[in-house]
């Protein structure tokens, strides 16, 4: 910090020493006056990330013990069997280190606080589960829906911070999301369900021989993608979106 000192503050000083200082009349700027020499300005570096790259990185992260409307708290409001319950307890399980990598928030460094990766991708996840795939209506469902808000556990999420995450790694979020569907489903966790083009609600289901024995893992992962591939086109149509949005 610098200290700026009027003239018959700075003690010692001759008065040719501070008319130096002051410059009058050379039409350069006067040079500030401080009480201790301050060293050469740094360029500010990014410490590297350690093994755990979420360790040290500023999250904001969800509390649902907290008080909300009323006297209810986050988590007394969703039903134990909820499919919310189940998407998070994966979340905890799931090695989420390339999104904590790029995360620059960390310890004492400069930088705002981040929403927990966890929080984002979870709901991604719900919400294609649901048949859902616009980051605006998801921001939307937060502040609407127990799930959408129990995930987000007090944390406001803006549907550009939404958007944005999904774009910037789009490869590696869509890869997240169909490995999680997939995962409910083996585990009937969900049921994937997305709009028709006539307003109704279908259910996605698995091919014959899954009523004759339960699909393989590869099988579900092949489900659960055709699921978000169908969602992201459905999200770009502005009358299904109209449509869900009106029946919410």
């Amino acid at each position: 910090m610098t200290w700026l000192l009027p003239k018959y503050m700075l003690f010692g000083m001759a008065d040719d020493e501070l008319d130096d200082r002051e410059a009058p009349g050379s039409g350069a700027p006067a040079q500030s006056l401080t009480l201790f020499p301050l060293p050469p300005p740094t360029a500010l570096r990014r410490r590297p990330v350690g093994p755990d790259p979420r360790r040290g990185a500023r999250l904001r992260e969800a509390e649902r013990s907290q008080i909300v409307w009323g006297r209810l708290a986050l988590d007394a409001m969703l039903p134990e069997n909820h499919p919310a319950r189940a998407i998070w307890l994966l979340m905890e399980r799931l090695d989420l280190s390339p999104l904590y990598a790029r995360i620059e928030a960390r310890d004492d460094s400069p930088g705002a606080s981040v929403i927990d990766p966890r929080i984002l991708l979870a709901l991604w996840v719900y919400a294609t589960s649901e048949g859902e795939g616009s980051a605006r209506e998801i921001w939307r469902l937060t502040s609407l829906h127990a799930g959408y808000r129990w995930l987000c556990g007090g944390v406001a999420v803006g549907y550009h911070t939404l958007s944005d995450f999904r774009s910037d790694s789009a490869a590696v979020i869509n890869g997240l999301i169909t490995q999680v569907l997939a995962l409910l489903l083996r585990g009937h966790l969900v049921e994937i369900t997305r709009e028709a083009h006539d307003g109704t609600r279908v259910r996605a289901r698995a091919g014959a021989s899954s009523f004759r024995r339960e699909p393989s893992l590869h099988a579900l992962m092949q489900q659960a993608r055709a699921h978000l591939d169908a969602v992201t086109r459905e999200a770009k149509d502005p009358a299904i979106s109209a449509r869900r949005a009106a029946a919410r």
